[in-house]
């Protein structure tokens, strides 16, 4: 199978993977994060309540005509929890981090949190935008993981970060922009899971779409590179709001310490 093709297949699985986990049954967020990083008295994992987190995606694997420079963009604003490289009290913050992958001329993978305003996605999921400079104190603090993920509305794929530091030449200008085929689809789903008499709950309610896209990137030494993100190489937008609905603390027992 060509290189291309393989990106195609792993961005057509990426979109289903992300379909299909709002259906998933939640599971009890880590005890191990701890509720004075969240900053928060109860819910999402900090004992009995309710709280709420938005997700705002945008993915794609882009390449360029050349082959010179193919890269693969998965922007994610919603609460995240950051793991410490070595261990740690995990830190839990709502963010907007952007994974990076570059394929050509040599695979490097990173992780950076960006500014909010960096990232913008439609209501209807129909377009997003990111437009931001990379720069080596933008790395991720730790192993991102959305709360979404971390608590199992969503599976646990997806996170990144915390290793050596970027990889990747810095800084690193991006300016790309996903568009949708004109309608999205709707996701309403709830689950329940139960672990040592303890109930989560939680309820997904957002709108998805595929999504084409182009943009370019800018290298440290002036080089300019244009990608584009057409079929089958597709990617998808996603914009939703995550309930969740905790009766109290997860036993330890019920997870493994990171």
């Amino acid at each position: 199978m060509s290189r291309h093709l393989k990106l195609a297949a792993a961005g057509l699985s990426a979109g289903l993977v992300a379909l299909a986990a709002f259906l998933a049954s939640s599971t009890l967020i880590a005890a191990s994060v701890s509720p004075a990083a969240q900053g928060k008295g109860g819910g999402c994992g900090f004992g009995p309540g309710i709280c709420s987190t938005d997700l705002a995606v945008a993915h794609g694997d882009f390449v360029n005509a050349g082959d010179t420079f193919d890269i693969s963009l998965d922007v994610n604003r919603s609460t995240f929890v950051f793991r410490p490289k070595g261990g740690g009290t995990p830190l839990v913050q709502h963010a907007t981090v952007l994974f990076v992958t570059t394929f050509t001329p040599a695979f490097e993978s990173d992780c950076f949190v960006i500014p909010d305003s960096a990232f913008v996605v439609s209501r209807d999921a129909q377009s997003a935008s990111l437009n931001v400079v990379l720069t080596g104190d933008q790395a991720c603090p730790g192993f991102a993981q959305t709360l979404a993920a971390a608590s199992g509305a969503l599976p646990p794929a997806g996170g990144g970060g915390g290793a050596v530091g970027p990889q990747l030449p810095l800084p690193l200008g991006l300016s790309f922009t996903w568009n949708g085929p004109g309608s999205s689809f709707t996701n309403v789903s709830t689950g329940t899971s139960r672990c040592t008499g303890i109930e989560t709950t939680n309820q997904f309610n957002g709108v998805n779409s595929e999504a084409e896209g182009s943009g370019v990137v800018a290298l440290p030494d002036g080089t300019t590179v244009s990608e584009v993100l057409t079929f089958p190489l597709i990617g998808f937008i996603e914009n939703a709001t995550i309930t969740f609905n905790q009766t109290g603390m997860a036993a330890a027992s019920c997870s493994f310490s990171s």
